[in-house]
């Protein structure tokens, strides 16, 4: 039982804590990449300033992705929030040294880039998610099962001990009995 106790805890923060977290601060690094990019719109700047400046905001990019990857359930998406992470990083140092048309076209079309990388990131992390889920819902099975046998096994073994402390001690006062009766009955040479 403590066991399973145990193991529920565990499921629990694997499901929920790892996976979803981690899905949860990709989806909020990306809303910040997104941020990032419409501040250098000069007609959507006014519309998508909060106060935080290009650099805040990838350095809270760089955070939110430094999480996803800590809680990632699997290497696959360690491994896409860390590359995400340094896409985004190469990206801004670009933003900085933009001086030409040309060079706004390379920003945009890696920003393009970053936002599918950040898709896949997702997507992996909530892939992650259902597996530790159906990883989850098979433990609980089988616990389901585990208790099931064991309550049947300690009936069994309740019962089989009942009747043999009931047979050795119900067999001495049956035989008492008799001879009581016998001995009431006159059969004075009885053996008790």
């Amino acid at each position: 039982a403590i066991g399973s106790v145990v193991e529920s805890v565990l499921l629990v923060v694997a499901t929920y804590d790892k996976p979803l977290m981690s899905t949860s601060y990709a989806r909020l690094a990306l809303s910040n990449f997104m941020a990032m990019e419409l501040s250098l719109s000069p007609s959507a700047a006014a519309l998508a300033d909060d106060g935080r400046s290009l650099d805040e905001l990838a350095d809270e990019v760089a955070q939110d992705l430094g999480v996803a990857e800590e809680r990632a359930s699997s290497r696959k998406a360690a491994g896409l929030a860390r590359y995400t992470a340094d896409a985004v990083t190469e990206w801004h140092e670009l933003v900085g040294k933009r001086t030409n048309p040309a060079m706004q076209i390379a920003i945009a079309g890696r920003a393009r880039q970053i936002i599918a990388d950040f898709d896949s990131l997702v997507e992996v992390t909530a892939e992650d998610g259902f597996r530790e889920r159906e990883r989850a819902l098979s433990t609980i099975h089988f616990y389901r099962w585990l208790a099931l046998g064991a309550t049947i096994l300690v009936i069994v073994l309740g019962g089989g001990i009942a009747i043999v402390l009931s047979r050795r001690m119900i067999h001495p006062i049956a035989v008492a009995s008799d001879a009581a009766r016998r001995i009431a009955a006159g059969e004075l040479d009885v053996e008790i």
